[in-house]
């Protein structure tokens, strides 16, 4: 979905179809108002599923707020309801104490699941390595616990 620097609008996406692609410069950050999405990464080649997102979740804040490119694909699992947020507005909340408290709680919670994700697939594989998850940020699994650079 392409957008504008200044986007602030809902959108109404089928299920099995894209609200972002991994890869693809960010434009906005999506507030799931309605239905499932689906996050997943390519690694090696294959498609691998991270987490599946309800009413209320917020995809692609990271990304958003760095200026990068998405770190994960959001494919909607069932009709989905988003708002989008341009790049511009995210900034802009950022300026007011309570709304960068609540950003930064939602990043907070983000790199949570990021790390229970490759907890759990670093347990059942026994792998190491880097991955680039998340716009710009490494996770790196090759120690004790991973840890975000």
């Amino acid at each position: 979905m392409s957008h504008s620097s200044r986007v602030d609008l809902t959108l109404k996406v089928p299920k099995g179809k894209q609200i972002f692609l991994q890869g693809e410069p960010s434009t906005a950050a999506y507030i799931v108002l309605r239905g499932r999405v689906s996050l997943s990464v390519s690694l090696h080649g294959q498609q691998v599923p991270l987490f599946h997102q309800g009413g209320g979740a917020v995809l692609g804040l990271p990304e958003t707020i760095l200026g990068s490119v998405y770190g994960a694909t959001a494919i909607a699992e069932t009709t989905v309801t988003v708002h989008a947020i341009s790049r511009d507005d995210v900034l802009e909340m950022t300026k007011s104490p309570e709304s960068g408290m609540a950003i930064l709680s939602l990043l907070t919670e983000k790199l949570t699941q990021i790390y229970a994700v490759l907890k759990n697939r670093r347990s059942s594989r026994g792998g190491t390595g880097a991955s680039r998850l998340f716009g710009g940020l490494y996770v790196k699994s090759g120690g004790t616990e991973p840890t975000v650079h």
